[in-house]
């Protein structure tokens, strides 16, 4: 297992290969001043080209335009090298964010409530049917 961790700025950590996946874990916050190191780390990951790269965003808590623009930017490398990038435990504050940004149909977002509770279709503004 390959890790780096930056303390509570942007860290990321956590790499792992199951297969044709690979798990990358941000901590803290994605800011301007993380975005180089966790595009270093996805750098890393993307080389060994896996089918789906998952970014587990649980234990990051704040997210600024340069993060935003970090994961539209690692959504369309992934595309283009042939796979899938995944966010995974976004809170319900974050899925807020990436729907006031207009990017959350973008960004493919692991189902799942999100952390700190309630539905995330709820979290992301869609309704759903009662019962």
């Amino acid at each position: 297992m390959a890790g780096y961790d930056s303390g509570t700025d942007g860290g990321c950590r956590g790499a792992r290969l199951a297969a044709s996946m690979i798990e990358l874990a941000v901590t803290g916050r994605l800011d301007q001043t993380a975005v180089p190191r966790v595009g270093v780390m996805f750098d890393v990951a993307l080389r060994r080209r896996p089918d789906r790269i998952v970014l587990d965003v649980a234990r990051c808590d704040y997210v600024d335009a340069a993060g935003i623009v970090l994961l539209l930017d690692l959504h369309r490398r992934s595309r283009r090298a042939g796979g899938t990038l995944e966010l995974r435990g976004l809170s319900a504050r974050l899925c807020r964010l990436l729907e006031i940004a207009r990017v959350h149909h973008v960004l493919q977002i692991e189902s799942g409530p999100p952390r700190g509770g309630g539905a995330p279709e709820a979290a992301m503004g869609v309704a759903r049917p009662p019962g």
